[in-house]
């Protein structure tokens, strides 16, 4: 008689971009290779990207769970309406063995009462010993630890100084980014691909994002005018020798208007999609907003890289500056009027490290499970 498959349920935060979504989705990408069943629950921009053409070589069932567009100051679910009243219900109906939460920090204690059990994806920032973290992040920190499993999707910050339990870390199965696997090994091509995020869909309060005031509304104005100035300088560049694909996030209006900054065979934008991933590897430039699914994707691809940061947005700023520290060709615009610079020094002919993989985080997202299924 052939064992149950293992079940797992994958319940990834969906706005105000996609920084929780791409890590999970390599994560379930990884489980589904081990032969798991795998469910997958979002909502908002996750739900969209997820629901779009393109072929990643999984199969999986994709639920969407219904949230309000506007939101004050948490993205994420209500443990109680969204947990209690339609998640815990799915996880006993699919018989769920693992319940991943990518950015769903308060999720943890659901499924204590069952025979689940809970894995957090969360993003180490929020252990950083700032004045913006100190009272969110020991309110987090402790539902964290009410997970069975850990991850982290990036390096923990050294002497973690807003962990209080040992429990944490005895509790983390791995640590790094996580992305999609790619066969596409390819040369470089002319292809430049401009990326602005997984969404817009801003708080109505910055104040977990910003130590700073800062507006959402303008956050949507500076992700319109990075993303034009960036195809503007590229196609420069580039002097008519290339082709620029733009992942927009803006809606058809704004992507429309954008569509008209050159003619069709050298400029194509199109909304936010599983596509993205057919060109990544083989551009020669790759820019894009910095956050830390994008991050992730382009750690190990070899063409140039720019990214910028929303003004005031703490969490990108911080990762669009260490990204620049550790990697040779990747430049951070910390302006628009900085932006040309950076895509003119990205686009010079370097050596491509030979050495380089393009698999690493998926390496990483094959290991963290194989941690996690050896204590099941």
């Amino acid at each position: 008689m052939n064992a149950r498959k293992i079940v797992a349920l994958f319940v990834l935060r969906g706005r105000p971009g996609l920084g929780h979504v791409i890590p999970g989705l390599a994560l379930a990408k990884a489980a589904y290779d081990q032969g798991i069943e795998v469910h997958i629950a979002t909502y908002s921009n996750g739900f969209h990207f997820l629901s779009s053409q393109g072929s990643i070589d999984i199969e999986y069932k994709l639920y969407n769970l219904d949230v309000q567009k506007k939101y004050l100051d948490w993205p994420g679910l209500c443990p109680y309406d969204h947990g209690v009243r339609i998640i815990l219900p799915l996880i006993e109906e699919i018989n769920a063995d693992l319940c991943f939460f990518g950015g769903e920090y308060l999720m943890g204690p659901l499924t204590s009462g069952t025979q689940c059990k809970s894995v957090a994806l969360f993003n180490p920032e929020i252990m950083i010993n700032t004045e913006k973290n100190k009272t969110p992040s020991t309110y987090l920190l402790n539902l964290l630890e009410s997970n069975d499993f850990l991850l982290p999707l990036d390096a923990l910050p050294q002497g973690r100084p807003l962990i209080n339990s040992t429990n944490i870390a005895s509790k983390v199965m791995g640590c790094g980014y996580y992305t999609l696997p790619t066969c596409n090994t390819d040369n470089l091509n002319e292809t430049v691909v401009v990326a602005n995020g997984g969404g817009i869909e801003f708080p109505e309060n910055t104040a977990s994002y910003s130590s700073k005031v800062a507006d959402p509304y303008n956050w949507v104005s500076e992700t319109y005018t990075y993303t034009r100035d960036s195809i503007k300088h590229a196609l420069e560049c580039f002097n008519g020798n290339s082709t620029v694909k733009v992942f927009s996030c803006l809606g058809s209006d704004l992507n429309n208007t954008l569509q008209q900054l050159a003619e069709p065979e050298r400029l194509e934008v199109k909304p936010v999609s599983l596509e993205y991933y057919r060109y990544l590897h083989t551009a020669s430039l790759v820019i894009s907003r910095a956050g830390v699914g994008f991050i992730s994707d382009v750690k190990n691809i070899r063409g140039g890289k720019v990214v910028w940061a929303l003004s005031g947005h703490d969490e990108q700023s911080l990762i669009a500056s260490n990204f620049e520290e550790s990697c040779a060709d990747a430049y951070f615009s910390k302006s628009t009027s900085d932006l040309k610079r950076c895509i003119e020094s990205a686009s010079r002919p370097r050596a491509i490290d030979s050495d380089t993989n393009p698999n690493t985080g998926y390496q990483n997202a094959m290991k963290s499970l194989s941690c996690i299924l050896n204590r099941v």
